[in-house]
Parts: C-alpha cells; sequence; structure tokens
C-alpha cells in the first residue's frame, strides 16, 4: 500500500501562508514538533499519483464524497496540505478524512499517522480516521458519522 507522507531523506521548505513569513512559520512548526516541519515540494506530485491509483476502499468512498452528493459539500481527493496528502478533504470546512487499510496496524505506520495527525490537527483542520473494514461492513455507518462530522 502507498504511503503519503514526506519523504524524510529530502530536505523540506518552509510553506508560507497568506500574510505570514516563512520564518514565522518556521518558529510555529519549530516549536509545535521539534523539528522543522516545511512544505514538501513533492506532495502535490503524491497527490496526483495517489489519484490515479486508489484503493478499492478509497473508491467506494470517493463514490459517496463525491460531486457534492454528501450534504452538498465539496470534498477532494488525494488533497495536499502541507508536507501531507490527506485522502480526502473539504477544504471549507476543514475536515479531512483518513482510509487506514491494514498497513497502518504497524507500530511504524502508527507512528506516521500520529505525526501527520499532529500537523493537520494543529494547521485548523479536523481528522476523521476510518478504516478499510468499516467501508466494506458499515457503509451507512460510515456516512453516518461523516455527516455527523460535517455538522451541516
Amino acid at each position: 500500500m502507498r504511503l503519503t507522507v514526506p519523504s524524510p531523506n529530502r530536505e523540506r521548505v518552509a510553506a508560507k501562508r497568506p500574510g505570514e513569513g516563512s520564518q514565522q512559520l518556521q518558529k510555529e512548526a519549530n516549536s509545535r514538533y521539534g523539528f522543522a516541519v516545511k512544505s514538501d515540494p513533492d506532495s502535490l506530485r503524491r497527490a496526483r499519483e495517489s489519484r490515479k491509483n486508489p484503493t478499492r476502499a478509497e473508491e467506494n468512498l470517493w463514490s459517496l464524497l463525491r460531486n457534492r452528493r454528501l450534504i452538498k459539500r465539496k470534498f477532494r481527493r488525494q488533497h495536499p496540505i502541507g508536507p501531507w496528502v490527506a485522502d480526502f478533504a473539504c477544504p471549507a470546512i476543514r475536515l479531512a478524512i483518513e482510509v487506514d487499510g491494514p498497513s497502518h496496524d504497524t507500530p511504524d505506520q502508527q507512528a506516521w499517522d500520529e505525526m501527520k495527525t499532529k500537523y493537520l490537527r494543529t494547521s485548523g483542520w479536523r481528522v476523521m480516521r476510518i478504516k478499510n473494514a468499516d467501508i466494506y461492513l458499515a457503509f451507512g455507518e460510515v456516512e453516518a458519522q461523516i455527516i455527523s462530522a460535517i455538522g451541516d
């Protein structure tokens, strides 16, 4: 299964938010994470590649989220957020949905997932993690959880 994480061997470059200097952003990132979390220039490329090869669970969930089918909210798939790529994101309400398959049960992947979740939450995003099994076996419950998270 593919990982949508920043390359650990690549030097990261600071992202500049509108109205903020890159030095201030760098200070915030260093204090929040204890290391330099910067924008990965490859995140857009990785997002595009991931859109071409979705998992079956992602395809199933995308059928629910695409074309404003769910409460008329616009979701994007494989959406870059800083150095990370969210499986699905609704920028209007800053909701990121992550689909976790069996590979997310390993300790190493769980550490990456925690780091990604921490980054997204401190950047103002709400994060939902949904297991593949839930998408396959309880799709109606997954839909209800997402509707509840949207809150409209």
